[in-house]
């Protein structure tokens, strides 16, 4: 729909009722005008072009990971259950405690600290275990 304030057929028609003189009509006057495309006055009205909305695209903060401390955290449970292994408890262990450490520069630190404290108390576990193998041995 096509609605017009015009102000050439309206000016005679409010400057009559108003008692307004022109310079001041002229003065004052601010057009509003609500315009469709593709309509002549005697035509049907086109319905509205709808533009396509904008794609809004939401993101949530992506979560941080610490791969290093994961690792070092995995190795040192993995340390605890094969520690009695000879020479596999020793690498794990050593592998464990070295990317709990590293681990520990990176945030978040949780896992890391756990490695690193899982990884301290492997180590007193395999220097009991193997000093009880060596006790035994000695005996023997």
């Amino acid at each position: 729909m096509r609605f017009f304030l015009n102000f050439n057929v309206m000016k005679p028609v409010i400057r009559a009722v108003c008692g307004l003189s022109n310079k001041l009509f002229i003065a004052n006057y601010h057009p509003i005008q609500q315009t469709m495309e593709n309509t002549t006055p005697h035509s049907q009205p086109q319905p509205p072009y709808h533009q396509p909305q904008p794609t809004v695209i939401v993101q949530s903060p992506r979560e941080s990971s610490n791969g290093i401390g994961t690792a070092g955290f995995v190795l040192s449970l993995l340390t605890f259950a094969l520690g009695w292994v000879p020479v596999l408890g020793w690498i794990l262990w050593i592998l464990g405690l070295i990317f709990s450490a590293i681990g520990l520069a990176k945030k978040p630190r949780g896992l890391a600290i756990a490695g690193l404290i899982i990884s301290l108390i492997d180590v007193i576990f395999i220097t009991l275990l193997f000093g009880m193998i060596a006790a035994a041995l000695a005996l023997v």
